[in-house]
């Protein structure tokens, strides 16, 4: 929890309560970048305790609200796979319409109490590209910064703002002839710094001048990283 400086272990004063607290299917929810499925007994709970009829009352909540997430403003319509329907108040079966409404796979993951939930990186990728063509991504602003950073990259988020570091941006897609040739998850363009999750990401912005570091790098040499980015 210390490596992962996992909610806040290193830069907060509730060291025992977070181990103290600590829940394995949490852990699993925030971190699920990193794994391509579910351990067994956790996956076996995500299709538990709905309604016979849930997927119809599924599309039909998406179809009224135009296959847009009521949370992020993330527009579907070409993308409905990404799109959940979330109760509200987390009792799966209560299907009325006001505790039903859509979120994006991303959102949904983040709601309280939705550890089950399994997002693969692939998809927060796939989310943050739609967001920023659809001018989404906010920048200069922690809260957007945590709300649309991969879960996975809270722990850093939390050091970057400890360390009163400039604020990066979420997402950011690298472009050479006019083609976007990959994603870095958090990334400082001027000075040509970022942070990346997929290791393929990480190779096609190297040969691009860019300097990247990996999730492990950057949690055992922060320093190293500030004093760049200062």
């Amino acid at each position: 929890m210390k490596y992962l400086n996992y909610k806040g272990f290193q830069t907060q004063s509730r060291t025992p309560d977070v181990f103290n607290k600590f829940d394995i299917e949490e852990f699993f929810d925030g971190y699920s970048s990193f794994f391509k499925h579910l351990p067994s007994g956790i996956a076996d709970k995500i299709s538990s305790g709905y309604a016979s009829d849930w997927d119809d009352i599924s599309k039909k909540i998406k179809s009224e609200f135009n296959y847009i997430c009521q949370q992020c403003g993330l527009d579907l319509i070409n993308n409905k796979r990404l799109l959940h329907t979330h109760h509200i108040n987390g009792v799966k079966h209560d299907n009325r319409k006001e505790n039903l409404k859509p979120l994006c796979v991303d959102c949904h993951s983040k709601q309280p109490n939705h550890q089950h939930l399994f997002v693969r990186h692939e998809d927060t990728q796939t989310i943050n590209h739609l967001r920023r063509t659809q001018n989404l991504i906010l920048r200069d602003d922690w809260s957007a910064v945590f709300k649309l950073a991969d879960s996975a990259l809270h722990g850093v988020v939390d050091l970057l703002m400890e360390y009163k570091l400039p604020i990066p941006e979420v997402g950011y897609e690298l472009e050479a002839s006019n083609k976007t040739i990959t994603q870095i998850e958090l990334a400082w363009p001027v000075r040509k710094i970022g942070i990346a999750i997929d290791k393929e990401s990480a190779r096609n912005a190297i040969d691009e001048g860019w300097e990247i570091h990996s999730m492990r790098y950057v949690l055992n040499q922060f320093d190293f990283l500030a004093q760049s980015l200062r």
